[in-house]
C-alpha cells in the first residue's frame, strides 16, 4: 500500500508538472504569435499625389487661378486672403483690363452678384512666371498689402504640402468671367 502511495504520488507530481510545462509552453508560443503579429501591420498602398507642374498651369488656366488662390488663403499671411477661404461658396475670378495689365479680382462666392460686390476684393497680376497678390486694407487711405512670389515657389509649397488634389478639386466651384 505504502509502495502504491508512493508510485501515485510520483505520477501524480510527473502529471502536474507535465501539465505546468505544456502550459507554460502554449502561453509562450501564443505570447510570440501575438508579438510577431503586432508588428507586422498590412500595409496600405500610399497614393500618389500627381504634382502640379508649370507645363499643367499653362495648359490649364483655370488651374493656375486655382493654385495662385490656394497659395494666397494657405501660405500669404494676408489677413484679407483669408476671406476667400470659404470652400463650399467657391470662388470667382474677374478678369480685368486695368492701365494695360490684367488683373485678376478675385471674390470670395462662386455665384456672387454684382450688387454684392462693394468691397473692393482681392486681386493677383501675372507677369512672367511671377504672381503678385494685392489686397486693400480696409480702414486705411487706399493703401494696399502686396506680395510677390515666382510660379516655382507656389508650385513647389503646393507639392511639398502634397495638396494638388485639392487645388483640382476647387476647379468645380471656381467660375471665370473675362471682362477684358
Amino acid at each position: 500500500m505504502k509502495k502504491s502511495f508512493s508510485y501515485l504520488l510520483v505520477v501524480l507530481t510527473a502529471v502536474v508538472v507535465l501539465l505546468a510545462g505544456v502550459f507554460l509552453v502554449s502561453q509562450q508560443h501564443l505570447a510570440n504569435t501575438t508579438t510577431r503579429t503586432a508588428k507586422v501591420k498590412p500595409s496600405r498602398p500610399k497614393q500618389t499625389v500627381t504634382p502640379l507642374t508649370a507645363a499643367a498651369l499653362t495648359k490649364n488656366p483655370k488651374l493656375k487661378y486655382a493654385s495662385v488662390i490656394y497659395y494666397g488663403i494657405h501660405y500669404s499671411k494676408i489677413q484679407r486672403w483669408q476671406e476667400a477661404s470659404n470652400v463650399k461658396r467657391g470662388w470667382q475670378v474677374q478678369l480685368d483690363r486695368v492701365q494695360g495689365t490684367t488683373r485678376y479680382s478675385v471674390w470670395p462666392d462662386q455665384h456672387i452678384q454684382a450688387s454684392h460686390k462693394n468691397l473692393e476684393p482681392n486681386w493677383f497680376t501675372l507677369s512672367g512666371r511671377q504672381v503678385t497678390y494685392h489686397s486693400f486694407i480696409v480702414h486705411s487711405n487706399g493703401d494696399y498689402t502686396v506680395l510677390k512670389v515666382s510660379q516655382a515657389q507656389l508650385l513647389k509649397r503646393i507639392n511639398h504640402d502634397q495638396a494638388g488634389q485639392r487645388v483640382r478639386k476647387m476647379l468645380v466651384r471656381l467660375s471665370v468671367l473675362d471682362e477684358r
